[in-house]
This record gives C-alpha cells, sequence and structure tokens, in this order.
C-alpha cells in the first residue's frame, strides 16, 4: 500500500515538475492557469494577542505562490493564473471544481476539509485533474484512502507527530504528558502521537 502511495507521489510531482519546468517555446507566452477551491470558515484564535486573526490563510499561500512562480516564469516563457473560488461555509464545492475543470484548469488547489477533498477526488469528471490538498492533515487520506489525483502539500498528522517526537528524542526529554483538546482533530492528532 505504501509503495503505491510513494509511486503515485512520485509520478504526481513529476508531472507538476514537468508542467511547471519545461521551457516554452520562446515565440508563444505559456499560460499555467492554477484553480483554487476553498471556503469561509471561522478564523482559528491566534496563538498570541499580538497575532492578528487569519480568515483567508489559503487563499493567501496561494496567492503568493502565483506571483512567485511568474517571476521564474517569466525567463521560461510562462505566466501562472490562480482562478479563486471562495465558497460560503455550507457550499458544496462540486460545482465549483466542474467549472474549473470545463474552463480548461488542469491543477487546483482544494483548500477544503478531508470529507470534501475526499468528495471530489471521486467525482469521475475530475479524474485527470491534479488535486493539491492544501488543508486536510488526515493520516487516512495517504494510506487506505489513497487517490492518483491527490497531491498533498500539507503534512498530514503522523508527519507532524514523528517531527514532534523526533524533536522531544533530541532533546532527550522522553517523558511526556499529553493534553488533550475537546475538537474532533485534537483527539486525531492525539491519537498520532500515541502512535
Amino acid at each position: 500500500m505504501m509503495y503505491r502511495h510513494l509511486r503515485q507521489q512520485w509520478l504526481s510531482s513529476f508531472t507538476l515538475l514537468f508542467l511547471f519546468v519545461a521551457p516554452a517555446d520562446g515565440r508563444v507566452e505559456q499560460l499555467v492557469r492554477i484553480g483554487f477551491i476553498g471556503q469561509r470558515q471561522e478564523p482559528v484564535a491566534p496563538v498570541s494577542l499580538l497575532d492578528e486573526r487569519v480568515t483567508d490563510d489559503g487563499l493567501q499561500g496561494a496567492r503568493l505562490a502565483i506571483i512567485d512562480n511568474n517571476t521564474t516564469g517569466r525567463f521560461l516563457g510562462q505566466r501562472f493564473v490562480l482562478d479563486e473560488r471562495v465558497l460560503a461555509a455550507d457550499e458544496d464545492p462540486l460545482p465549483a471544481a466542474r467549472s474549473l475543470a470545463a474552463e480548461g484548469v488542469r491543477h487546483i488547489v482544494v483548500h477544503l476539509p478531508a470529507a470534501q477533498l475526499r468528495r471530489l477526488a471521486a467525482a469521475p469528471e475530475l479524474a485527470q485533474l491534479t488535486l493539491l490538498n492544501s488543508r486536510a492533515p488526515d493520516d487516512a487520506l495517504r494510506n487506505e484512502e489513497c487517490t492518483g489525483n491527490v497531491l498533498h502539500t500539507v503534512p498530514s498528522r503522523a508527519m507532524q507527530a514523528d517531527a514532534l517526537a523526533q524533536y522531544l528524542v533530541w532533546k532527550r526529554w522522553s517523558r511526556w504528558f499529553l493534553l488533550i483538546g475537546r475538537q474532533p482533530a485534537d483527539e486525531a492528532y492525539a491519537e498520532a502521537v500515541r502512535r
């Protein structure tokens, strides 16, 4: 199972690298359209009183990436454009994804919870698109629910827990105390830490 997942990730990464780095003709500018689908959500409480509440973290990251890619793209004859679809909290993302696909978008940044990402990945009309998961850290998306059209750009809970464990071991802190919040995501992360 893990080998299939790694092979699919490698193939997706190679495809993206080829599409984004392959030199253009030189005479004609190559337009690369990237879609973005996100939902309005309640801002997460900041860690510090000095931090501002962020309501569009995924969208701002996508916009910054487009600016950065256009800097390099000038030398390669490429221009990147972001097609944004920010939905209401209860709005179905499938029509927005179908609309982007119909407009010729082949890569969509999906800044949605895992359940909605699964729904988009399973839609037959989106099977040939590359969906870039920028929000859902669920371990199952990379294991038993792995699909060939999803590329993960956000670390999974297992990755986050492993990084924390490596740091604690490096510090030689071998006695750990785990506090768990009340949200389902807190319990899922606690389970990753226990593993």
